[in-house]
Order: structure tokens, then C-alpha cells, then sequence
């Protein structure tokens, strides 16, 4: 039986996905300042098993790295949704309301954090960043160059790949347009499988970095394929895959080291089930998520969601040079430490609010003002 066609109402649930997607990149990032180490361990050719309880939530906390792929899934998803509802079909106005949603506030905080760069190395004696290191991050360039994508703040690296996949969106369409979207899937899946398995290749030469676009183009497509569906009344074919078998895939993928390079697509394709479950409901319209977004965590959480992007990008310097204070004071007490990043995400979360209000809405007002009037 296919889907109901979807009204217009916010998918506000996806706020809530933001926020814990956010929330686990967050605690993924306060383990090395916290715990000097952020990996679970091998033993040969498998993780190595928590044997306590702190081993337990270590680990856990180790897949936050993977709200990313959440992300992408998310992002995929809200492309083709806003794109399928809009009028204009040109690819003008569509980059306009892009640009304006995600460059502004981008740039704000590379200014800022570009500042605070160059004032460190002027204090420390170093090098400081290049122009051209520079002019790479200004043009979310920096995924292609190992030595730049980390230099100002690491976080920035994903949204370039999300900027780079966006210019791709064309390219989606056209193929999907003209070989439809199963087969389309097939061959973004064979690319992206393809440069994982050419990345994790020993003793080869001119490797794509970790961060090359196509590495992570299907993990996006599939989002935006699932909103294609929903759109469109179309049956979501993902939501008959039980989601304990995805948890399995996901469990062994990061267990066994040979399958660990496809990690990031195996959490996108459980991301994408989860979606086609949680779509095919009901109406997860505003008003119904709103009323099951009630209770205690789920509404910090939604909140959260909605400033995630501003989160996102100012969060990982401020635990950067948290861990540098922690070693200049000789801080050593793990709940010392731990207290401290707790009480500064709060003061990243309120930043990213006054963000979200002040920069994010304004800037992504003016670009669909642009956008409808170009």
C-alpha cells in the first residue's frame, strides 16, 4: 500500500534527530580532552569487547563520530523535500536559498575562529595560517588538502563534503531523470563503496583523502531518495528491512576491522530504514511531534536541533582549547575534566542559539527573498 502524499507541515521530528545526532558528535568530541583517546581498541581483527561499565559508555560514546552520517541522511532528505515541493524547478533560485542558509553563518564563525588561529600562533611563536589556507576554507576547499582540513577547526571538513554534495545535486537529478532512482542509487553506491575500498588500500599512491566527496555522495543520495518517495505517495521500500538487523550490520561493521571503512555508510543506510520506519507512521507533521517532544529530554533535545548547525561549527575549538588548559593547569581528574566540557557545551548551546536567531534566520530569510525576486 503507498503513502499518503505528504501536506506541508515541518517535519519537526527531524529537529529532534539533529539535536541527538549533535549531541553524540559533541560527546564523540570530548573524549580525547576527557580521556585522551576517542577509539575503541583492536585486537587483531576486532575491536576489542568493553569489559566494564565505563568501557561500555566509552564505546557508545565513541560511535558519536557518527551523527555525521546522520546528518548527511537528514540533509539528502530536506534537499529533495524542499526541492520537490517548490515551484521553481531553475537551479538558480535553489542555490540562492542554499547559499544564504549555510555561507553567512559559516563564514561569521571561520572569521572568528580564523582570528583566534592567528592570535595562538602569534602568542606560541608559530607559523601562522596561510592565505591560501585561508582562501581554501573561505571556498570549502579544505577536504582536498590533508595538511589545510584540520588547521583552523576540524568540524569545518563536513561541510564542505555537504557544500560539494549540494553542487552534485544536479547530477542527481539528471542521472535519476534519466535512469530512475533504483539504478541511480546502484551506481552512487558502487562510487562510494568504491573510494572507501580504494582509500583503505596499503601501499598505493595517490589515494583519495578521507574526506574526498564522492566517499560520501550515496550516504547523502539516500536521503534524498527517501523523500522522493514520500513526496510522491511512492511505497518506502527500506521500512520493510527489520531496524535489529541494521543495529546488527552496524555492531559487526564496527567490529570487524576489514568492514570497518564502510562504517560511515553502514549508519547512513540504518539512518535511512530508521526514516522510512518512522515516516511511514503517520503524518509526522508539526503539531504531532510537537505534542510527543513534551517530555523532559526531548524538548532541550528538539531545541537543540534547531541552533545544531551553529553548534556544530563552533563546538570542537572551545573543547581544542579546553584540553590545551587541561594540560597547561596539569588538570588530571577525569570528572574535573568532564564537568568542565559539560558546562561549556551549555555555553556553546547558548551561543548557538543567539547564532541560530540572529544569523542563521536572517541570512536564510534574505536568500529566499532573493531567491522568489531574482
Amino acid at each position: 500500500m503507498s503513502e499518503p502524499i505528504v501536506n506541508k507541515g515541518h517535519l519537526a521530528f527531524l529537529d529532534l534527530v539533529r539535536g541527538i545526532a549533535v549531541l553524540g558528535v559533541f560527546i564523540f568530541h570530548t573524549l580525547d580532552p576527557v580521556l585522551h583517546r576517542h577509539e575503541v581498541p583492536w585486537s587483531g581483527l576486532w575491536r576489542s569487547l568493553p569489559l566494564s561499565v565505563a568501557e561500555f559508555f566509552f564505546t557508545l560514546a565513541s560511535f558519536g563520530k557518527y551523527g555525521v552520517a546522520v546528518f548527511f541522511v537528514i540533509s539528502g532528505f530536506c534537499i529533495q523535500l524542499s526541492y520537490a515541493k517548490s515551484k521553481d524547478k531553475h537551479w538558480l533560485p535553489f542555490f540562492i536559498r542554499r547559499s544564504f542558509r549555510i555561507l553567512p553563518t559559516y563564514w561569521f564563525w571561520l572569521g572568528i575562529f580564523t582570528c583566534l588561529t592567528l592570535a595562538l600562533s602569534w602568542q606560541a611563536g608559530l607559523t601562522p595560517i596561510s592565505f591560501k589556507n585561508i582562501g581554501m576554507h573561505g571556498l570549502l576547499l579544505q577536504n582536498f588538502r590533508g595538511s589545510v582540513v584540520y588547521s583552523i577547526n576540524p568540524s569545518f571538513w563536513s561541510l564542505a563534503v555537504e557544500t560539494q554534495l549540494y553542487l552534485l545535486f544536479p547530477v542527481l537529478i539528471f542521472i535519476v531523470s534519466k535512469w530512475g532512482w533504483k539504478s541511480s542509487l546502484v551506481l552512487i553506491f558502487l562510487i562510494e563503496i568504491g573510494f572507501r575500498f580504494w582509500s583503505s588500500c596499503g601501499g598505493i599512491d595517490m589515494k583519495p583523502g578521507e574526506f574526498f566527496t564522492l566517499r560520501y555522495w550515496w550516504s547523502w543520495c539516500i536521503g534524498a531518495f527517501i523523500a522522493d518517495r514520500y513526496v510522491s505517495g511512492q511505497n518506502l521500500s527500506l521500512k520493510k528491512i527489520p531496524l535489529f538487523i541494521c543495529l546488527g550490520l552496524v555492531l559487526l561493521t564496527w567490529a570487524w576491522e576489514p568492514m570497518s571503512h564502510f562504517l560511515f555508510t553502514m549508519v547512513a543506510f540504518s539512518t535511512a530504514v530508521w526514516l522510512s520506519h518512522r515516516l511511514s507512521y503517520t503524518y509526522p507533521t508539526q503539531s504531532q511531534s510537537k505534542a510527543s517532544a513534551l517530555n523532559l529530554l526531548s524538548k532541550p533535545l528538539t531545541t537543540l536541533g534547531l541552533c545544531s548547525y551553529s553548534f556544530y561549527l563552533m563546538h570542537q575549538p572551545v573543547l581544542i582549547l579546553l584540553a590545551r588548559v587541561f594540560e597547561d593547569f596539569q588538570i588530571q581528574d577525569i570528572t574535573v575534566r568532564f564537568a568542565c566540557c559539560s558546562f561549556y557545551g551549555l555555553l556553546i548551546f547558548g551561543f548557538s542559539l543567539c547564532s541560530y536567531r540572529w544569523i542563521e534566520m536572517p541570512s536564510h530569510r534574505l536568500g529566499i527573498y532573493l531567491a522568489t525576486n531574482h
